[in-house]
């Protein structure tokens, strides 16, 4: 399987406090198109960022899944049949083994997966993500190294 080594958008499903971080480090590198269907109209997004319905989120490059794991089972099937072949997946939950199981469940085998991990959240990281580590755990495919390179070149995440 071949996966994109240079993304050009992420799609961001969930936009809680989490998500808000994540977009706000992503938008300095990428477009990022956040798809949260509790998101509140008018709320402020980071420059870069913007409000889309779920098949264009689900269109990019690089899809996130910030959200609680009792959601993604659900917005993996409503993602599956818009993801692009070699596209990349990633959960940014703080457990691994279910969301693991659950992407490589849900998912096509046309795309990438990476569980992440990070080990920072809204409280650790107001002040910036550099420094900060982040466990990349490889499910399908090697999309993990670009992500691995950009966290650490992008971001200065370990």
């Amino acid at each position: 399987m071949s996966c994109h080594l240079t993304f050009t958008s992420v799609g961001l499903l969930g936009f809680g406090a989490f998500g808000r971080l994540i977009a706000t480090h992503l938008t300095p590198h990428l477009p990022c198109l956040i798809h949260d269907p509790a998101m509140p109209d008018g709320i402020n997004l980071p420059v870069g960022a913007r409000a889309v319905p779920l098949i264009e989120a689900a269109g990019c490059d690089l899809v996130i899944l910030a959200m609680p794991v009792a959601g993604m089972a659900e917005a993996c099937r409503a993602i599956a049949p818009l993801l692009r072949p070699g596209a990349v997946v990633a959960d940014v939950g703080s457990v691994k083994m279910t969301p693991a199981e659950i992407m490589q469940a849900n998912l096509p085998s046309h795309v990438a997966l990476i569980g992440t991990h990070p080990l920072f959240g809204p409280q650790s990281a107001r002040h910036g993500i550099a420094g900060h580590k982040i466990a990349l755990c490889p499910l399908r495919g090697r999309a993990h190294l670009p992500v691995a390179a950009f966290c650490a070149r992008g971001w200065g995440c370990g």
